[in-house]
């Protein structure tokens, strides 16, 4: 609300385009993230050496390299064609949205690469640093952003160029967290046989992550199409507060998920069920709480927020459908997290 408070409606469906792309482009994560995850954790069960992990952390990085040299250049390239040609523009200037798709191309660059220092974290149990770095990273993202737009810019540039300068500030604040994490050990020589497992399983979650983004992100693709601005606006604010359920539960499938892939590779089968059906009730009781509020009250959960009586009329009906549908589909991604925490995706 403070967003469109300061930017204005238009601004704000601009961010939510940029934010839902920034989505579709998290397959080109490839999976490294998740993988990278799943074997800090077999590190720390003692199943895999400390120069193998450096090895499969260098590999990745190495590969986010390449890749995002060719994000940004395509970014460069396409920005006029999507200021033009896909967004329904009003009053903001098509030549800053180009500004803007260039940035972002930048910023997503650089989280691809925190994301796998953060899921380095996560994997080897390191949940208190990797918590209040993203608190410090989230703070410095979100509220210092209100204080740019207040004394210094409200346009669109302004934001997304502090938004490239704080993705910069959390990719260094990760990879130096991370790197403390690990021993310092010499790193393996490659060898083809060595990585085949791991990027086995980075192909797996890679496709299933594609499916995900289709499935779960084709219709905002389809309406910043078709919708003006203002409108599409709109209904991005009523799936962020939708997602907003998903991000309670999420923390807890982070922190287990870790100890999942230990308990599976010691072979303690019986602590493995305890936790995966303790987890999974207390996610439930929370979700059934939270989301049955949101979908039995969704105009007053809206008014709450913005302070916005036409706002939250016009849109509480997408948000009781999406605050459901994320509801259902969060308690479904537990069985993802069974299935890798014991290295088999097939099933998902």
């Amino acid at each position: 609300p403070w967003y469109v408070g300061y930017m204005g409606l238009e601004a704000f469906g601009l961010i939510s385009f940029f934010a839902m792309a920034q989505t579709w482009m998290t397959f080109f994560d490839l999976g490294f993230g998740p993988t990278f995850a799943r074997y800090a954790s077999k590190f720390k069960a003692g199943k895999i050496s400390t120069g193998s992990l450096t090895l499969l952390l260098r590999t990745i990085e190495s590969s986010f390299v390449a890749i995002g040299l060719c994000i940004v250049l395509v970014c460069w390239r396409f920005g006029d064609w999507v200021a033009l040609n896909w967004l329904k523009l009003d009053a903001i200037n098509p030549n800053d949205v180009s500004v803007c798709v260039l940035l972002v191309g930048m910023m997503f660059t650089l989280r691809l690469a925190s994301g796998v220092y953060r899921n380095g974290l996560l994997g080897l149990e390191n949940q208190l640093q990797a918590s209040l770095l993203l608190v410090v990273i989230t703070t410095l993202r979100s509220a210092l952003a209100l204080v740019v737009l207040a004394y210094i810019s409200t346009t669109v540039v302004a934001f997304f160029a502090f938004q490239l300068v704080a993705a910069v500030i959390e990719t260094a604040l990760l990879r130096i967290a991370l790197k403390k994490s690990l021993p310092n050990e010499k790193c393996d020589r490659y060898q083809y046989a060595n990585m085949r497992e791991p990027m086995h399983f980075a192909i797996s979650t890679a496709f299933l992550a594609l499916v995900w983004i289709a499935t779960s992100q084709v219709d905002k693709l389809i309406l910043s199409f078709l919708l003006p601005l203002p409108e599409y606006a709109g209904f991005m604010l009523a799936t962020t507060v939708a997602f907003g359920v998903f991000s309670l539960i999420s923390p807890l499938q982070q922190a287990i998920l870790p100890r999942l892939v230990i308990l599976s590779e010691q072979e303690l089968h019986d602590q493995f069920v305890k936790l995966y059906r303790l987890a999974t009730q207390v996610m439930v009781s929370i979700l059934a709480g939270v989301a049955g509020v949101i979908v039995a009250y969704p105009e007053a959960v809206l008014y709450t927020w913005t302070g916005d009586r036409a706002v939250s009329q016009s849109v509480s009906a997408t948000l009781k459908w999406y605050a459901a549908g994320t509801s259902f589909m969060s308690i479904a991604g537990m069985s993802y997290i069974l299935q890798s925490a014991r290295g088999n995706l097939a099933l998902h």
